[in-house]
Formats: C-alpha cells, structure tokens, sequence
C-alpha cells in the first residue's frame, strides 16, 4: 500500500524528510524497521541518493534540514558546506537505510504535516515528470523596475489536473516540460497556506509582460545582493497579490482583515510574523505610526495619517499556453528594516512650519496616499516602496510646495 498513518509510527523517529513532488521520502534511522506494509526502499549507491537529494532541493529550495541532518551525524557544524558537498555527505549518510515512500497528497498539505492528522489534502495530486507530451512553457519573474531575474521564488504550476512545485533559476525562470501542446498551466500560490510567508520573503505581483533591463538595474541588484547576505539562511520566496491598504480613520486591524477576506490572525503573521498582541501592538507603533494603543490592537481605531498596511490576495494566474514563455513582473515591498522613516520638514513661503497640513503622496505605482504633518510641520514617509514619491500639498494657497523624494 501506498501510504500509512505516520503520526505516531515515524513522526519522532524519522532522521530526514526528502521530497520529488510525487512523493514524500522518509529516511529511517538506522535501527529502525518500517511497517511491513509500507512501501520502502534502500538505495545501494550514492548517485541514487544525490539525485534524490538534488530534487527535493530544487521542489523545496530547503537546505537547513540536510544541514541539521548532517550536524547531528558528524557531531559539529556544516554550515559552510556547498549544496553539492552536502548532497554527496548526506547520501553517504542514507545509503542502505530503510526510506518510506508516501504519496505527497496523502501525506503532506503545506510543510511538516503528516498522514492521519486533520488536514484536507491538496486539490491536485503530485505531477509526475512526464505528462504525455512534447512541449512545455516556460514561466519568468522580473522585477518591475528594473528588470532584472529574480530566482528562488517558489511557483506551483499546475496542468492537466496535477502540479508541481519549482522555485525559479539564476535566471528567473522555471520551465516545466512533457506537457500537452493543446493544454493550459495555471500559476498559483496561496500565501495564506506555506508555512512561514510573511511580507519580507514575499514578492508582490504587478502584471504581465517583460520589460528590458535599465540603466540602474546594477545598483539595484547590489542592493538585493546586500540584503541577501544579511538573511542568507533564507531558503526562497513566495508570491501574491498583496493589496497596499490605506487605513482610513474608524478602520481597525480586525475590520481591515474581514473586508479581505482574512483574519485579524493572518494579517498580523503575514506582516510581522507575530500573534502575540503585547509585541503586535508595539509592531503597530513603530511600522504604521499608530499612537496611544491601548487593550486589544485588533480594535484599535486608526485615525487615517498611519502606514500601508500589506493584505495577501492568492495569485492565481490561469490559461497559460504551451511552447511560450510567460513573464511576469513582481516588486518587493515591507515595512523599513533600518533607519525608520524619511522625515521631511513643510514650510511655507518664510520658512515657518505648516502644521497639521494635509499631503497627497504620489506613489510610484500610481496609487495615492493622504498623510498629515505633525504638530512641528514634520511629514513622516515610509519608504515600504522603491522609486520616486510625488508630494503635493492638499487645500493652501500656494502651488508652489511639492517636492520629489528618492
């Protein structure tokens, strides 16, 4: 038989958890026996068990537990080992184990779920490598501004009622092959259901259609090469739509989510990757600029002069022909990680602060935004956004006050 309840047979036991897509591959400890009826195998050869490994890098883009793995077999640390080293490490490791084999719908919705426990299985089962056909599609990701690839994001495409997971290449890109010439792929994600996607290790969706590379694309990557080093144990990224939300007085976190769709729970773990309420409200002081929180920040009013707010939406991306190559372009965005805000002072003609005056901000996705100045005449901008800010000041007499922030 194909699958078995793991729960409580392998659940503690098992030494790694490997993956093709298809199926969930359970390496057994050494002396450890599977259940009879459960489908195993052993490999014999170390070529066997690095293909395997291989794969189930390239469906995951997870190395931490091959490193974890390995750490606790060669007592010490293997953090600076190269993905082919440890591929080659860890199958020594496993040749001649016991490895139980279960069908990955049967076993797995999200990570770390195992059969028997209340889940509902995914909608499709896995894709198997061939579909009948001689043709693929080939899906890209650019970054909206500069057009430059962005790899390692995570895309689950399904065709012919069946799905695979693959995370994009150096150069943007994943192509999934030996599909029908007639048929159609859908890309989707759902945010809402990976574990561990929150707004800093997900792209935004803008629209379709490539750009070329511009002349400042060099400084951009520089800069996301910067930030992949300060997070460097980040495995990939995910996908969606994620609608910027301006809360308008009267709004709460709580309403915010349920006009989404979502719960007050889920926008907080998508935006800071915390439910507890103490450290949210202390989140919301310093991201959103919210003042005087006090008891539950879920319905604590807005008074309309706060930050963005990020809602995830799925991506669903459906009716993609074969034999072409589909690009989509993605932005990141996030609440500042260092630094805070851009401050800027409003004055007027003799240098006086305008206090309390309000401002249209001009984002560069063309969406607006209202913002006051505070009681000093500062005008606080949140830099969740890359490109250039158009600032216009709403209802004084002089036209004369705008100015463009970078």
């Amino acid at each position: 038989m194909d699958t078995i309840d793991l729960k409580n047979k392998y659940k503690e036991s098992c030494d790694l958890k490997l993956t093709d897509g298809v199926y969930d591959y359970y390496v057994l400890p050494n002396n450890t026996t599977a259940d009879p009826e459960s489908r195993t195998i052993r490999f014999s050869i170390t070529q066997e068990a690095e293909r395997l490994i291989a794969i189930s890098i390239s469906c995951t883009g997870d190395t931490n537990q091959l490193q974890s793995f390995l750490s606790k077999k060669h007592h010490g640390s293997v953090w600076s080992c190269s993905e082919k080293k440890l591929q080659k490490l860890t199958a020594e490791l496993i040749i001649n184990r016991e490895i139980v084999i279960v069908t990955r719908s049967s076993s797995e919705q999200g990570h770390g779920t195992f059969a028997g426990e209340d889940e509902i299985a995914p909608e499709y089962p896995g894709i198997p490598f061939n579909l009948g056909g001689n043709s693929k599609i080939t899906i890209g990701l650019i970054d909206s501004e500069t057009g430059l690839p962005i790899k390692n994001v995570k895309l689950k495409l399904h065709n012919d009622g069946k799905f695979k997971e693959m995370l994009t290449g150096n150069d943007g890109k994943v192509t999934l092959e030996r599909i029908k010439k007639n048929s159609v792929t859908d890309v989707r994600c759902n945010v809402m259901n990976e574990f561990g996607a929150h707004i800093d290790n997900t792209y935004s969706y803008v629209r379709d259609g490539y750009r070329p590379v511009s002349a400042d694309a060099m400084t951009k990557k520089l800069w996301m090469s910067d930030q992949k080093k300060k997070n460097s144990r980040r495995s990939h990224s995910y996908i969606a739509f994620i609608r910027e939300v301006q809360p308008k007085k009267g709004d709460t976190l709580d309403s915010i989510a349920t006009q989404n769709g979502i719960t007050f729970k889920e926008l907080c773990l998508f935006n800071w990757r915390e439910n507890n309420k103490k450290k949210i409200a202390e989140l919301m002081a310093r991201d959103l600029g919210c003042k005087g929180i006090s008891g539950d920040p879920a319905n604590h009013p807005f008074d309309g002069t706060e930050n963005l707010v990020f809602v995830p939406k799925p991506l669903n991306e459906n009716y993609l022909s074969a034999d072409k190559t589909h690009t989509f372009q993605i932005k990141k965005l996030g609440y500042p990680m260092l630094g805070g805000p851009v401050v800027l002072l409003v004055v007027d003609e003799e240098g006086n602060p305008l206090k309390e005056i309000e401002c249209k901000l001009l984002m560069p996705d063309g969406s607006e935004a209202l913002r006051k100045t505070d009681e000093d005449g500062n005008l606080k901008i949140y830099k969740t956004y890359s490109g250039r800010v158009k600032i216009e000041i709403v209802n004084y007499d002089s036209s004369e006050y705008s100015e463009a922030v970078t």
